[in-house]
C-alpha cells in the first residue's frame, strides 16, 4: 500500500513540475512542493517502519503508523485542499487551516513514538 502511495506521490510531483507550473501561483506551487516533500519523506518512514516490524517482532509499531498516516493526511491533504479551493476561488473553511499544524504535530509525535519504540526494542535486545 505504501509503495502505491509513493508511486502516486511521484506522479503528483511530475504533475506539479509540469502541468501545474503554469496554473498555480509561485506561492501555491511552493506550498504544493512542501506538501509533496513531507508526504514523500513520511511515506518512506512508513515503509521503513514496516520493514522494522520484521526485525523487532515483539514491538507493535501501530501507533507510529497511525501518527504518520494521520499526519500525512492532515498536513499534506489540507495543503492540497487549500490550494485547490484557492485556485477555484472557493472560500476556505477556517477549520481547514487548523489541519495543517495538527498534521505537523502528528508527524512529530510519530517520530517521537518511533524513537521510543526503537529505544525499547534495542533495550530488549541488549537484555537478551
Amino acid at each position: 500500500m505504501v509503495a502505491i502511495a509513493m508511486a502516486i506521490t511521484i506522479l503528483m510531483g511530475a504533475m506539479g513540475a509540469h502541468a501545474l507550473k503554469t496554473v498555480l501561483s509561485t506561492s501555491q506551487l511552493d506550498s504544493y512542493e512542501t506538501a509533496l516533500r513531507y508526504q514523500l519523506v513520511h511515506l518512506l518512514a512508513l515503509l521503513l517502519t514496516g520493514l522494522m516490524t520484521f526485525q523487532y517482532k515483539k514491538i507493535s509499531f501501530k501507533w507510529v503508523f497511525r501518527f504518520f498516516t494521520c499526519g500525512i493526511l492532515c498536513f499534506s491533504g489540507s495543503i492540497y485542499m487549500i490550494i485547490y479551493l484557492q485556485h477555484q476561488a472557493i472560500s476556505i473553511p477556517r477549520g481547514l487551516f487548523l489541519l495543517t499544524p495538527l498534521g505537523g504535530l502528528c508527524l512529530t509525535i510519530g517520530w517521537i513514538t518511533l524513537a521510543a519504540f526503537l529505544y525499547k526494542a534495542i533495550a530488549q535486545q541488549v537484555e537478551n
